[in-house]
């Protein structure tokens, strides 16, 4: 058992390999986090060289999340276009009840898939629906969202 030397609590600190801590999880994140602040841009220089090096395994990573992210979203929504209830995965595409996604991406820096998956369902339900692409792009006309000029009226 050890004391902690910032907060004083006492528990057993250890890490993965056994040795032990001064301090306990809580305050070593603190810590990290200041050093962190402290030296933002060596910090970024460094995750920036990190990430150049690693950039296929990154960009896999990325894709495997998003994926996955998709799927769970596309299970919340039923899997089904709410318009005319198509269920093919490729051609469903989250549509905003109300428009103005491009405000919400621009004033938002978490991705979309990420952000949708922490909504709670009423409000998931409330503000998004789930529309195949043909229903999506007959929607955007019908809404004026659309900047083409429609000649087949």
């Amino acid at each position: 058992m050890r004391i902690c030397a910032d907060c004083k609590k006492t528990e057993k600190y250890t890490s993965r390999n056994g040795r032990e801590y001064s301090y306990c999880k809580e305050c070593r994140n603190a810590q990290s986090r200041k050093r962190r602040l402290k030296n933002i841009a060596h910090c970024r220089k460094v995750e920036a060289a990190w990430q150049k090096s690693n950039r296929p395994r990154l960009s896999e990573y990325v894709r495997q999340r998003n994926k996955k992210a998709r799927r769970e979203l596309l299970n919340r929504f039923g899997s089904t276009c709410r318009r005319c209830g198509f269920c093919d995965a490729r051609a469903l595409q989250i549509d905003h009840i109300n428009g103005g996604g491009n405000k919400e991406r621009q004033g938002n820096f978490m991705g979309f898939y990420r952000r949708l998956r922490v909504l709670k369902d009423e409000e998931l339900h409330l503000n998004y629906q789930l529309l195949c692409a043909n229903c999506n792009w007959i929607k955007r006309a019908e809404k004026g969202e659309v900047r083409i000029k429609n000649d087949y009226d």
